[in-house]
């Protein structure tokens, strides 16, 4: 289950009664609004993982073996690792400076701490 502290408005997370992706547009302290102004508690959405294809999908290009980020010269990179998750499942892991991360929420919160303006699509 998400935790609050997890969340910004904007991210995007699974909506798990519909099956359909949908962003946050409040946070409170037992609900999240998602989307369509509907709350939700915090089992009823899940996160979404982050794949390589939505990475390409908002621009990341690989420019070095494991190594993504915007640009050629571009200070946010991204490192991809194959690092098994908490239940021993391999997934992929992108590690951007010390931190992990496995959703897609994990990197719009590391871009927006990171002053870095993206909006970050799921798909074309």
């Amino acid at each position: 289950m998400m935790k609050p502290s997890e969340l910004m408005v904007g991210d995007w997370v699974m909506n798990i009664q519909n099956q359909q992706p949908e962003q946050v547009c409040e946070i409170r302290e037992h609900m999240v609004m998602l989307a369509y102004n509907d709350l939700y508690e915090y089992d009823e959405f899940e996160p979404i993982p982050l794949t390589d294809a939505i990475l390409k999908i908002n621009g990341f290009q690989y420019y070095h073996k494991n190594f993504a980020s915007l640009t050629p010269d571009h200070p946010f990179r991204l490192e991809m690792v194959e690092w098994p998750d908490e239940n021993g499942k391999g997934g992929l892991w992108v590690v951007g400076g010390i931190i992990k991360i496995r959703y897609v929420h994990e990197l719009q919160n590391a871009l927006k701490v990171c002053e870095i303006d993206k909006e970050i699509k799921l798909e074309d």
